[in-house]
Order: structure tokens, then C-alpha cells, then sequence
């Protein structure tokens, strides 16, 4: 017992340094964990999330589209002259299942679109759900990293009657 008791004197001085560490590499942890999520997904991701929540097929596929992963992969491509290309997959979480996406987007003009159609991989499916890009993309807003989102469909059936 007086071992212990000893060992626990010995070891006493060091319990609050390490309690300290502990807690200054957890919020380390958190801002890096915050800091990586928000990187990855940029204009591009933003685009191709709002064109998926709002496609028929994705919805009857997942459901109501409720989240989308972690993280984004794939490389993105952003030019000075407001041209680039992502190339990304991600995760989507559907109120029914779950799904993988495979997206590819170009800015042109500091817009971004869907190139082509997207591959929807859905939890229990063998082939892929191709997912037609709406016409949909993003600018940037009047503030710095603020976007607005455009969107329309494709081919539009409304007619307009001049008068």
C-alpha cells in the first residue's frame, strides 16, 4: 500500500500537464477535422449537392437526400481566370438508403456546372444510376466565399405568350 501511495506522490505533479495535452490535442483534433471538412467542399461540391437534392432520380432512389459525407474527393481545379474542373466523388445519405457519387463539373466564367451525367452508386445495387445534370450552377455572391445558387431545368416547357 505504501508503494502505491508513493508511486501516486511521484506521479501527482504530472496528472494536470497531461489532462492539459490531452485537452489541447482534442481541440486541435476538432479545428483540423473542421478545417479539412469545410476545404473539400468548395463551390463544386455545393453545385453538385443542390443539383442532387434536387433530382427526381436521386429521390427515388435515396429518398430525401438528408446529408452527404465527411469529406470530398477528388482533384478540383480552380484557374485565375475563372476557369477550372472537379472531378469528385462523395457520399449521399437518403431518407431509404445510402449512395456514392461520382461527379464530374467545369467553371466557366466563374460558374460552375455539371459536365455530364453523374454516376449514383445506391447501397445494394450492382449498376450505377446515371444521374442527367440539371441545368443548375453557381456564382459568386456579393460577399467574399458567399455563392448564389442558380438553377433551372435542362429543356424548359414553359411558353411565354407575347402581347
Amino acid at each position: 500500500m505504501q508503494r502505491l501511495r508513493a508511486a501516486y506522490a511521484r506521479a501527482r505533479p504530472w496528472i494536470p500537464l497531461v489532462a492539459g495535452a490531452v485537452f489541447v490535442l482534442a481541440v486541435s483534433l476538432a479545428i483540423g477535422v473542421a478545417a479539412i471538412e469545410h476545404a473539400s467542399k468548395g463551390p463544386a461540391f455545393r453545385v453538385s449537392a443542390a443539383c442532387l437534392r434536387l433530382n427526381a432520380t436521386v429521390r427515388q432512389e435515396l429518398g430525401v437526400v438528408t446529408g452527404f459525407g465527411f469529406t470530398v474527393q477528388g482533384p478540383v481545379v480552380q484557374n485565375a481566370d475563372g476557369t477550372g474542373s472537379a472531378r469528385i466523388d462523395f457520399s449521399a445519405s437518403g431518407s431509404w438508403r445510402n449512395g456514392h457519387v461520382h461527379i464530374k463539373a467545369i467553371e466557366r466564367h466563374r460558374r460552375w456546372y455539371l459536365e455530364q451525367p453523374a454516376e449514383l452508386f445506391v447501397s445494394g445495387v450492382k449498376a450505377p444510376f446515371l444521374i442527367a445534370p440539371d441545368r443548375l450552377n453557381i456564382i459568386p455572391g456579393p460577399a467574399r466565399d458567399r455563392f448564389e445558387i442558380r438553377c433551372a431545368p435542362t429543356n424548359s416547357t414553359t411558353t411565354f405568350q407575347q402581347g
